[in-house]
Parts: C-alpha cells; structure tokens; sequence
C-alpha cells in the first residue's frame, strides 16, 4: 500500500511539474507571435518616404523680337547752332523692328538682373512739296544696345514680369531712303550718314507683361515695352536735338539653365 502511495504521488508531481512547463513553454510561444505580429505590424505602418527635392531656376537665357511704333522728339538746338525746323516738322514716326539676346540671373527671391545684347532701330519718315516736285525721306536709325534690367517676377508656370533699366547704345549708322517724283516721273536713292551724330546714347526702358513656362526646357512671354532715348542723336554743333522713343512689344522665348 505504501509503495502504491508513494508511486501516485510521484507520478502526481510529475504531472504537475510537466504542466507548468508546458504552461510557460505555451506564454513564451504566444509572447514570441505577438511580440513578431507587432514588429510586422510596424513595419507596416511606419514605411519609408523617399521626398524628391524640387531643383529651382536661377538662371535663363532669352531670346526676343521687338515690333514697335517708332517715333522722335525734335527741337532747335541753342545759338548760335540752332535753326528752325522747316521741313523737318512734319516727320512722323514708322513700325520699325528691334532684337535682342541675353540672359536672366535670380538676385533675391522675386528679383532678377536681365543683361544682353540688341540690335535696336528706329525709323521717322516725311513728304514735303518744292515747286513741281515731291520728296519722300524716310531715315532708319540703327545702334548696338547693351540693356541692363531690374526685373520682378511672381513664381508659377504663369507668370507677371515688369523690369526698368537703362540701354547704354552705340550708333552704327542712319539709312536715308529719298523718293523724288517730278513730271509724273520717280527716281530713289539710298546711302547712309555717319558724320555729325553721337557715337554712344543712353536710353530708359520699361517693360510689363507675362511669361508662361511650357515645360522644364522652354517658355513663352509678351510684355509691352516703352523705350526713351536720353541723349540727341546728333552732335552738339548740329542745328536740333532728336530724342527717340519707341512704343510696342516685346516677344520671345527663355530657356532655364
């Protein structure tokens, strides 16, 4: 009887201890998946962004068509030079085109430095009566210009741009087109003049207008622009003092770089 005691309470304790191992072996398995299930679980949630860092234009080459309406102020100059204007009163102004290459630099935020090279023209033209015959003058200007510009541009594909500058300019030369007509008969004759004018003319420049950027390679803009001349044409010891201006456009395309 007591080794049948003793053998139960053996095997009872045996029992016993293999449950409890059993018992922790179970938590350990079930800490484990949970343990995995929350770092998949992580894994899941948390997911690595890769931001793609947005590279910004500083720097644009342009290249521009000027169509504009041209015209001059034209005064006597002072004694003892001056002379009245006789014929010359009655000029009137023409469309004349003008073109220009350059480059656009960023300064700060939403402030440009425009700087290039022009080929600007000017033209006037003017018909008067001596007697039986009719004269028809027409004179193109032309001059190599270095603009230099203060710019303003809103971001976005679409765009607002107003400048001011100044277009230090050198005169290359005046082309003289004279239509004589007599007795019902025509005759033209064409030359250039160089003598008595002024080698180097400073000018003003205004510009407002839009830009729209078609893609990363290219865009289009239109302004209207306003140029005056702050230097006379001719020589001081010419008989008037001519000032030109020109009203119209300014069109064109930018390349960023």
């Amino acid at each position: 009887m007591s080794i049948h005691l003793n053998f139960y309470l053996s095997n009872m304790n045996s029992n016993i201890i293999t449950k409890k191992y059993f018992s922790v072996i179970t938590l350990l398995l079930f800490a484990n998946l949970y343990s995995s299930a929350q770092i998949t679980t992580s894994g899941e949630v948390v997911k690595s962004t890769e931001i793609k860092a947005v590279e910004e234009v500083n720097s644009e080459f342009f290249l521009s068509i000027s169509p504009q309406f041209t015209g001059r102020t034209l005064i006597s100059n002072d004694a003892p030079f001056g002379k009245e204007l006789g014929v010359r009163e009655s000029e009137t102004g023409l469309w004349s085109n003008s073109f220009t290459a350059g480059l656009r630099s960023k300064m700060h935020k939403n402030l440009y430095l425009d700087f290039g090279l022009s080929y600007l023209t000017n033209k006037e033209t003017n018909e008067f009566n001596r007697q039986d015959t009719t004269f028809n003058i027409t004179r193109t200007y032309s001059h190599i210009g270095v603009p230099v510009k203060f710019a303003y541009i809103t971001p976005g594909d679409l765009s607002f741009y107003a400048s001011i500058g100044l277009t230090p300019k050198a005169f290359l030369n005046a082309k003289v087109e004279e239509i004589i007509t007599a007795n019902n008969l025509s005759s033209s004759n064409e030359f250039n003049e160089s003598m008595g004018y002024t080698s180097f003319l400073l000018e003003a420049t205004l510009n407002l207008g839009l830009r729209l950027k078609m893609n990363d390679s290219f865009g289009l803009f239109v302004h209207a622009e306003g140029r005056r001349q702050l230097i006379s044409n001719y020589s001081n010891q010419n008989p008037y003092i001519r000032k030109a201006y020109a009203i119209g456009l300014n069109v064109g395309l930018f390349f960023p770089f």
